[in-house]
């Protein structure tokens, strides 16, 4: 039995399908070539364009990675849910600095955070 998808499960794949398509515009690559440049087959770069799936965060970031953007670009409602939860530590670090950050230089220090904790792997 297939479990159907809540309004904000098929929202968020409307918005990260949208960006990823925006970002494709923008770029050089085609579907084809950004699926072999993250690893994953045309087939399923064409079901998260199709809204059929979404992408792990591991592929997230990878698909981030290849237009040279932050993984909250692709993903605009990642930044939403940072606002109402601190799940990690990175979240927790950027918080605690200064009260007048916006939502954006949030999101910035919290990319940074992660791709120098990418960088020690």
């Amino acid at each position: 039995m297939v479990r159907e998808l809540t309004e904000d499960e098929m929202f968020q794949r409307k918005v990260i399908a949208e960006n990823i398509r925006k970002y494709l515009s923008e770029s050089n690559y085609n579907q084809s070539t950004l699926a072999e440049k993250v690893g994953i087959s045309k087939s399923t770069m064409s079901d998260y364009l199709n809204l059929r799936s979404k992408p792990s965060h591991g592929v997230l970031q990878k698909i981030a990675d290849a237009f040279g953007v932050g993984k909250s670009d692709i993903d605009t409602t990642y930044k939403d849910r940072k606002n109402t939860e601190i799940n990690s530590g990175a979240e927790l670090i950027a918080a605690h600095l200064n009260k007048d950050f916006t939502e954006d230089d949030m999101a910035k220090i919290i990319d940074y955070i992660d791709m120098i904790k990418r960088s020690k792997k």
